[in-house]
């Protein structure tokens, strides 16, 4: 392959590249899509995902760097090195799930439309016996 670079002059530029080549047949034909693979990989990805849910079906060697490559021509960015080497002390915006969806709320008086402090309130999701959402 041979690539040529041009600046908006016409001038040949340095540029840096990158390529996956890849066997047309070695991704699987499966274009379904879940909330894992949207949230862990189409929303932070520009383009079009052929096969979303393949780079979270298996963990084995071939797949992580299936994923590595998609992420790579893609053009993933959605950190900073400068930021990740730093030693101070990352300040999160959204406190990290930790087992869960957190969801917070306050309860309200109707006639005032005040919180009221201090109350004790459950949020349930109805669920089958097999912990799936019924």
């Amino acid at each position: 392959m041979d690539f040529l670079v041009k600046d908006g002059t016409n001038n040949p530029q340095l540029t840096d590249m990158s390529v996956a080549v890849f066997r047309m047949d070695s991704l699987e034909a499966n274009a379904s899509s879940n909330i894992l693979s949207y949230l862990w990989l189409q929303s932070d990805l520009r383009g079009h995902i052929e096969s979303p849910d393949y780079y979270f079906s298996n963990a084995d060697a071939q797949t992580d760097a299936a994923l590595d490559d998609l992420m790579l021509t893609q053009g993933w960015r959605r950190f900073k090195w400068e930021e990740v080497l730093q030693k101070d002390t990352v300040v999160f915006a959204f406190i990290p799930e930790a087992g869960g969806p957190m969801i917070r709320g306050k309860v309200i008086n109707t006639q005032t439309g005040q919180p009221i402090p201090n109350i004790l309130t459950y949020l349930s999701t109805p669920q089958t016996a097999a912990g799936v959402p019924g």
